[in-house]
């Protein structure tokens, strides 16, 4: 009776753990698992203590574009609280990829500058501003607010570009009309 009621307060049932969804973010993400999620984890029966909870990552696909690691959690019992057998895994996915091309804001419209006003072919706009969700590489144009222009209309064009070669164009046009 004795090793009977020792037994009925030992634990014997592995730990429940549920795993967090697949995360999908970008290839510059922070992987804590705060932010890409951590597992539900309950002792397997009312004689369990709380389950200790870890991962590893193994990483199966490294690019700069795409990462895809698979997160493997395993929630385990305090040491001496129960058989070492006693354990639970579950697999959650990360897939970091940037499919996003960056985004121009306030990209100016066509412009018209009027030479029997002032005699100036002077253009000024709002520079527009680019961002991307990842990480942008290089954000460019083929001429500036305040440049001088020909006669003519002149095509403007903004370029960003992220570092997984996601372009977006701003263009507009520079008419510069009448004469001085």
């Amino acid at each position: 009776p004795e090793a009977q009621m020792n037994l009925q307060a030992m634990c014997l049932t592995a730990p429940v753990i549920f795993c967090p969804p697949t995360y999908f973010g970008c290839p510059s993400d922070d992987l804590d698992p705060t932010f890409t999620g951590t597992p539900t984890v309950m002792p397997g029966d009312v004689n369990c203590p709380t389950p200790i909870v870890s991962y590893i990552d193994v990483i199966t696909t490294n690019t700069s574009c795409l990462k895809i690691i698979h997160r493997t959690w395993e929630a385990t019992y305090p040491p001496g609280s129960a058989s070492l057998k006693l354990h639970s895994t579950c697999q959650q996915t990360i897939y970091l990829e940037d499919t996003q091309a960056p985004i121009i804001s306030n990209c100016p419209t066509d412009l018209t500058v009027d030479l029997t006003a002032s005699c100036d072919s002077t253009a000024i706009w709002f520079v527009p501003t680019a961002e991307d969700n990842c990480e942008l590489l290089y954000f460019i144009t083929t001429h500036y607010s305040g440049t001088t222009f020909p006669s003519g209309t002149t095509q403007v064009t903004y370029t960003s570009l992220d570092r997984c070669g996601l372009q977006t164009d701003c263009v507009f046009n520079v008419s510069v009309i009448g004469s001085c």
